[in-house]
C-alpha cells in the first residue's frame, strides 16, 4: 500500500530537480518483503489448488476463495513499489504510471478485497444460523453473482474517484515534491463518504458477524437445554397397571432384535457433524474478525481522520507499521481457510498423495 497523502504534507516543496536518493534498509522493510512474498506463493498455491482439483469445482462457495485468491494476488503486484518506496524513505521514484496504479490498487481493488471478505463472513454466518436454506438457495450461479456485485459495485463507486483524481487534479510526481498521493481536498466530499461506504461498511460487517452468530447459537443452545416442567394435576391420570405395562414394554423393547438400530446412529452421526461443522465456521468467523479489526480497521480510521484533518500529526513510522500490519490479512488468508476448511485439506492431501506417486521410482 502506499502511504496516504497526509503522511508528506508540508515535507518537502516541490520543485524540478530530482531528490538525491538514500535507501536505507530497515527491519520493517525485510518482514513486509517476508510478508509480500510469503502472501504471494500462499494465495497462488490456493488458486492453484481449486482449480486443478476437480473434486473442489463443485462447491459453490469455493467460488468467493478463486476470487479473493486472484484479489489477494493482484493486490500484492503492489509490494515492490511499496518496498521501493519504503527503502527511498517516502520519496517516489518510480513515476507518475506506477503512481496512478498503486493507487489504483489502494482505493479501488483494496475495497472490492473489502467486499469480498464481507461477503465470505455473511455467507458463514447464513451457512451456521439458517444451514437448511443455505444448502436449499447456494448455487454456483448464486455465489458468481455475488462476487461479481463485490467487484462491480466498489469499482462503480470508487473508480470515477480515481479516474478524475489521475486526469483532472492530480498534479505529477516531480510537481508533488516526488510523492505518491491524491488530491483528496479537490474531491473531499468522494474522498470522504468513498471510505466510510468501501472501507468501514465492509470491515464493520466482518468484525460484528461474529458476535452475532455467537449469541445467537448461545440462545439456541439455552432454549434447547431449558425444557418446561410438567404442572402437577394435569394430564390423564395413570390408570390401574400402566406401571406394569410399562415396565413390560420396556423389557420386551430390549429383548426385541435392534434391526432399526442404524436409524439412531445415522441421526446422531448427522447431529456430530452439524456440531463440529457450526464449531469449525464459528471459528473462522472469529479469526476473520479479528483479523479485520487489528489488520484493516487502524488503517481505515486513519485514511478517514487525515481527510478530515490532513494536517493531523501522523508520524511515517506509523504508516510503515500499519503498512506491514495490513499486508499481514492477504498473507494469512490461505493459511486461515486451509486450516478451517477440511475439504481444502483433503484436496492438499490428495495433491500431496499424488506429487508422492510422482517421484516414485
Amino acid at each position: 500500500m502506499v502511504y496516504p497523502n497526509a503522511t508528506f504534507h508540508n515535507m518537502t516543496s516541490a520543485n524540478d530537480t530530482t531528490p538525491n536518493v538514500v535507501f536505507i534498509w530497515r527491519p520493517v522493510t525485510a518482514v513486509n518483503l517476508s510478508l509480500y512474498c510469503s502472501g504471494f506463493l500462499l494465495n497462488s498455491f490456493l488458486l492453484f489448488l481449486l482449480i486443478y482439483d476437480s473434486r473442489l469445482n463443485h462447491r459453490p462457495f469455493h467460488n468467493y476463495l478463486i476470487t479473493l485468491a486472484i484479489g489477494n494476488l493482484f493486490n500484492l503486484t503492489a509490494g515492490p513499489l511499496s518496498l521501493l518506496l519504503a527503502l527511498a524513505d517516502g520519496v517516489w521514484i518510480a513515476g507518475d504510471a506506477a503512481c496512478s496504479y498503486i493507487l489504483y490498487l489502494f482505493w479501488v481493488e483494496s475495497s472490492a478485497i473489502y467486499y469480498n471478505h464481507a461477503v465470505i463472513a455473511v455467507s458463514r454466518m447464513w451457512a451456521i444460523i439458517h444451514p437448511v436454506s443455505y444448502r436449499n438457495l447456494l448455487t454456483n450461479r448464486f455465489t458468481i453473482c455475488l462476487c461479481v456485485c463485490a467487484w462491480a459495485f466498489p469499482h462503480a463507486v470508487f473508480l470515477p474517484f480515481w479516474a478524475l483524481d489521475t486526469l483532472k487534479y492530480r498534479p505529477s510526481v516531480k510537481q508533488n515534491g516526488y510523492h505518491c498521493y491524491v488530491n483528496d481536498q479537490a474531491q473531499y466530499t468522494y474522498a470522504l463518504v468513498g471510505p466510510l461506504l468501501l472501507y468501514e461498511l465492509p470491515i464493520l460487517v466482518q468484525i460484528l458477524v461474529f458476535p452475532v452468530v455467537f449469541f445467537t447459537n448461545k440462545a439456541r443452545q439455552m432454549k434447547c437445554t431449558v425444557a418446561p416442567a410438567p404442572i402437577s394435576g394435569e394430564g390423564p391420570s395413570p390408570q390401574p397397571g400402566t406401571v406394569q405395562s410399562t415396565a413390560t414394554n420396556r423389557v420386551s423393547r430390549s429383548l426385541k432384535p435392534t434391526t432399526s438400530a442404524h436409524r439412531p446412529s445415522a441421526i446422531q452421526t448427522q447431529a456430530v457433524r452439524q456440531a463440529k461443522s457450526s464449531r469449525a465456521g464459528l471459528v473462522l468467523l472469529g479469526i476473520m474478525s479479528l483479523c479485520a479489526l487489528i489488520s484493516w480497521q487502524p488503517y481505515a480510521i486513519c485514511i478517514i481522520l487525515t481527510t478530515v484533518r490532513p494536517d493531523l500529526p501522523i508520524p511515517n513510522t506509523v504508516w510503515v507499521v500499519m503498512n506491514v500490519i495490513w499486508t499481514i490479512q492477504p498473507t494469512a488468508d490461505p493459511i486461515i481457510f486451509l486450516l478451517a476448511l477440511k475439504s481444502l485439506r483433503e484436496a492438499v492431501e490428495r495433491l500431496t498423495m499424488r506429487c508422492m506417486g510422482i517421484c516414485r521410482p
